[in-house]
């Protein structure tokens, strides 16, 4: 008979009389508050996290839980020393060059340290050309420094991003648009262009010059753009309304403008626009990346966020290494950061190590993680002591 019949129960046990009866009215009750909890499970449980077609999946078991902020960031590992000729060239208010083989630091010679400023870093064939910026970030000068010979003055504002052989890219913000020069070490400025609105060069590669263009106010994300680095003539757009998050000679990494809750990690070919996929971990978004030398592993940085379902909590920042070929993507152990704050990444040039670093406003430390594939290590090489500095680190490696 029918349970919602109202007669006796079938599924009614034990020893007693199993003529029939009515069913007690408690019973009626704990039976409906059962389908009721049963519904409540299907239908309120936490989706899956699944990823679009052909994207891989991301082990999520491995992205750092919730923590208490005062414990970020961590640097954690086996207290020691990188290899041979590793020398760390770091940005800031002292720019400073750590040898990671003996932990020893030097300043830069002849860059300014200290004071109001601070000195954005970049090596390049001819020696290092430093961008000098205020603390309100607006630039002083463009300055190339050679050991042996007074600092050479590029540029009186703008910044710089290094080019292919011995050029250099000079660009400015005027409010308007953006003014791009191409600069050669050996026969100074070579071309001029400009683009409407702001945009940031990424990357100089053999098939032209990747840019992040924001041509207006209502568009929260860039469009990536690659071209004529002599004439700023568009030969591809790679993509619209993203976030970009590296670049290679051969590919640039993006992912959707303002993701939030399943994003993608976007890879496109610079020349053929050939466009794949892979998954990163849930409601998390890389901002910023490095590929390593041979272009088949990209270090990803994820800043720390609030945790919205625990009040004060922080779900920390970390690094993470992306397989271009395979698509695994390998947590870097014992590195967290805190909240609205991502580990500085850069490879090591022969791409054997991944140096990261982590900074609160008055020091910054350094480690060393060998990538995977090639003898990865499961623990970080901390190096030993911090270096400290007012406000924010950048790190570079030197050739």
């Amino acid at each position: 008979m029918d349970l919602l019949d109202g007669g006796p129960s079938e599924l009614q046990t034990g020893t007693g009389d199993r003529s029939g009866g009515p069913v007690p009215r408690w019973a009626w009750i704990a039976a409906g508050v059962a389908v009721l909890l049963l519904v409540y499970v299907v239908t309120h449980r936490y989706p899956a996290t699944d990823t679009a077609p052909g994207l891989a999946a991301t082990p999520s078991q491995a992205v750092p839980t919730a923590g208490v902020p005062t414990e970020l960031p961590l640097l954690s590992g086996t207290r020691g020393f990188g290899p041979a000729g590793l020398r760390l060239l770091i940005s800031g208010d002292s720019p400073t060059v750590i040898d990671t083989h003996t932990a020893h630091r030097d300043a830069v010679p002849g860059v300014p340290t200290g004071g109001r400023s601070f000195t954005q870093m970049v090596p390049t064939s001819a020696g290092i050309v430093a961008t000098v910026l205020s603390r309100d970030g607006v630039s002083v000068g463009v300055y190339l420094y050679r050991p042996g010979h007074s600092p050479k003055r590029l540029a009186s504002t703008g910044r710089v991003l290094p080019g292919n052989g011995d050029n250099l890219v000079l660009y400015r913000y005027t409010g308007v648009e953006t003014e791009f020069s191409g600069y050669s070490f050996s026969g100074g400025v070579r071309s001029r262009w400009n683009l409407s609105g702001l945009a940031t060069p990424i990357r100089d590669t053999p098939f032209g010059l990747v840019v992040a263009h924001h041509p207006g106010a209502q568009q929260r994300g860039a469009d990536l753009l690659l071209v004529n680095p002599e004439t700023g003539d568009v030969r591809r757009r790679l993509a619209e309304d993203r976030s970009v998050v590296a670049a290679s000679d051969s590919l640039v990494a993006y992912m959707d403008s303002g993701c939030r809750l399943r994003c993608s990690l976007l890879l496109t070919n610079v020349a053929t626009g050939e466009t794949s996929g892979y998954g990163v971990p849930e409601s998390r978004e890389a901002t910023s990346g490095t590929f390593s030398p041979d272009g088949r592993l990209l270090a990803l940085a994820f800043p720390g966020q609030y945790d919205p379902s625990l009040t004060g909590s922080v779900l920390p920042g970390f690094a993470a290494v992306l397989d271009v070929q395979s698509g695994e993507l390998t947590v870097v152990p014992g590195l967290q950061t805190q909240a609205e704050q991502a580990p500085q990444l850069a490879w090591s040039p022969g791409g054997q190590w991944l140096v990261v670093a982590t900074a609160t406003a008055s020091q910054a430390r350094f480690g060393l993680w060998r990538s995977p594939g090639r003898n990865g290590s499961k623990e970080l090489v901390v190096l030993p002591g911090r270096l400290t500095i007012d406000g924010s680190v950048d790190v570079t490696v030197l050739p």
